[in-house]
């Protein structure tokens, strides 16, 4: 009897783990490739997401556990293989298959209806996703200069909180001039960032 219910309470444990948190794996992994990324304001599309996920891994268990039984061992190999799909196979299968709907999305939108592409990344996460050297010139709204440097580190978005790191340039910051940096950045590849929040402007120059 108490072997049978060991057996009950470990399944129970098991499916709950499985439905619920591996679901968040895969929106982690997902998020890392840039697959998928909701900020703050689409909470609902996220939390739906987590959903969609935490059905699939539920089915999957079930599916699974088929083949391996409901012993301690079947439980725990079923489990190390959803898990294993979790991780190879959000990366192999999904990730290309989210990036398709994307691209078939975006293609009869812009073709077909003659609408913007969608992009659900946060302002600051489009901007500051880059593999290149990046200059970060900040500025008031009174064009006053508050700080300069290479971009070292940028805050993820998801937590609505903004910092960044910056390395020194080699140029003295008496020297940075508002208006030459904005008539060097139009001859450039760069982007402006306006936060009306912090009330600050980030002038980013992107170097080759």
């Amino acid at each position: 009897m108490e072997k049978e219910l060991t057996k009950i309470i470990f399944s129970i444990i098991s499916l709950l783990v499985t439905s619920g948190c591996f679901g968040y794996l895969n929106y982690s992994i997902l998020e890392k490739f840039d697959a998928i990324s909701y900020s703050s304001n689409f909470s609902d599309e996220k939390k739906l997401v987590i959903l969609f996920f935490s059905g699939l891994n539920f089915f999957l268990y079930l599916w699974i556990n088929t083949y391996f039984g409901t012993s301690q061992k079947g439980i725990v190999i079923t489990i190390g293989i959803v898990l294993l799909f979790d991780i190879l196979g959000t990366v192999i299968i999904i990730c290309p298959l989210i990036a398709f709907g994307k691209f078939t999305l975006n293609l009869i939108r812009s073709g077909l209806l003659g609408k913007s592409k969608i992009d659900t990344r946060s302002t600051r996460d489009f901007v500051f996703n880059s593999d290149k050297y990046q200059r970060v010139y900040i500025f008031d709204f009174d064009n006053k200069l508050i700080a300069a440097g290479w971009l070292d580190y940028q805050q993820a978005s998801s937590n609505n909180y903004f910092d960044i790191s910056l390395m020194p340039l080699d140029e003295p910051e008496t020297d940075i001039d508002f208006q030459l940096i904005t008539k060097y950045a139009s001859k450039t590849e760069s982007r402006v960032l306006v936060d009306f929040e912090k009330q600050v402007k980030l002038y980013i120059i992107r170097e080759s």
